[in-house]
């Protein structure tokens, strides 16, 4: 009988405590959701460049021989234009045969030796002439040019504080017209976007050996500097009062 007591009364412990959990979960709140965007332009202060240097022969050593010199090079420009030693990231070593299948053919180019490098300009306005220079000294291919602001973390906070602003603005326009007050904020989410958006360069730049030299005068050719677009999203939902 005592147990039978206890059981019960532990079941209708358990009911009261759902029943709140309930009546909490399921609270009907007037909302008001809005979203709101912001743009911090900024001037890059960086710029990350891309590369590769693929040598072909068919003799493999020498091959491996070629892009070894190649890379030599590359290190000896980064050190003529003060770029320190951790802004310069070397990816393997990749080779494998390589063949033209070009109209019924299956003759035998010769071994491709494949480095990739990226590199880290911090004198932005150097990047012109060190690309120049690198596709002079047999680099291949740039894959990549990624301008970039050191203050990132300033500026993301700026857009943040923007969209917010955004939202509050917005949300009490919308809630004047329908003769309303908004209240607190009920619920907040960030939106992850893209924070980097370069306005003034292309950022797929894929340079090939055979005419890298027509390519050049066309990016020296381009000496504005643009602006990164550091973006930010909020959504927001308001009580209504």
């Amino acid at each position: 009988m005592k147990k039978l007591k206890i059981i019960s009364l532990f079941l209708f412990f358990l009911i009261l405590c759902y029943g709140v959990i309930f009546a909490e979960t399921n609270t009907n709140k007037k909302l008001l959701t809005v979203n709101g965007e912001a743009t911090v332009n900024v001037v890059p202060d960086e710029v990350v460049i891309f590369l590769g240097v693929v040598t072909i022969n068919k003799d493999i050593k020498l091959a491996k021989s070629q892009n070894d010199e190649i890379i030599k090079k590359i290190i000896k420009i980064t050190n003529d234009f003060e770029i320190m030693q951790k802004d310069i990231q070397v990816d393997y070593l990749t080779i494998y045969p390589k063949y033209d299948y070009s109209y019924n053919k299956n003759e035998f180019i010769g071994y491709e030796v494949k480095k990739n490098l990226s590199i880290i300009l911090e004198d932005i306005k150097k990047y012109e002439s060190l690309i120049s220079i690198l596709l002079s000294n047999g680099v291949t291919n740039i894959y990549n040019i990624d301008f970039k602001t050191s203050e990132l973390r300033k500026y993301k906070d700026q857009a943040r504080l923007l969209a917010i602003n955004a939202c509050i603005e917005k949300a009490n326009l919308i809630a004047s017209g329908f003769k309303v007050k908004i209240g607190n904020p009920y619920n907040v989410v960030e939106e992850q976007l893209n924070w980097f958006n370069f306005n003034n360069y292309s950022q797929n730049i894929i340079q090939e050996q055979n005419n890298y030299s027509n390519n050049i005068s066309s990016i020296e050719n381009n000496s504005i500097i643009g602006q990164i677009s550091i973006k930010a999203k909020i959504t927001a939902s308001f009580e209504i009062q």
